[in-house]
């Protein structure tokens, strides 16, 4: 997993590039209402899936991941404590309290316009997301 995508899906593709690519069969898994049309979550169909690609306005502009295994280039997934995150990424990463917990989240600028956003309980990370901005800081996901 990288700043830029998963799997062969890159930030700016559209999910019909994205499943010629990667060959993922992403899909909400619903019809879409107007009000989704803007901004939503696509997933490989027909599984509980660990991780999910956001779409705004047409292109994918992040990834999520909510269950480890599944690893950032410096080796960090879902479970790593914040001290690994700090390690990994030495003067890089930016901290603020989390807005709904005792928690924070750990920005980590990879290029102009790029992030991964660690969000942790305190001690470890409980879920992350890369991607580009605005969207990357989207703490809600798509509202």
């Amino acid at each position: 997993m990288s700043p830029y995508g998963y799997l062969g899906v890159r930030v700016g593709m559209t999910v019909p590039e994205a499943n010629d690519k990667a060959a993922l069969n992403l899909s909400a898994g619903h019809n879409l209402s107007e009000d989704d049309l803007y901004c939503h979550f696509v997933l490989p169909s027909g599984a509980d899936s660990p991780y999910g690609f956001m779409v705004v306005e047409g292109r994918i502009t992040r990834v999520d991941i909510w269950q480890g295994g599944i690893y950032t280039s410096t080796g960090l997934e879902v479970g790593s404590s914040e001290d690994e995150v700090l390690k990994a990424y030495p003067d890089k990463v930016e901290i603020s309290p989390h807005r709904y917990t005792d928690g924070h989240y750990l920005t980590v600028p990879i290029a102009e316009g790029y992030a991964i956003i660690f969000e942790t309980n305190g001690s470890e990370v409980e879920r992350y997301r890369a991607g580009s901005y605005p969207s990357i800081a989207w703490i809600e996901g798509c509202l």
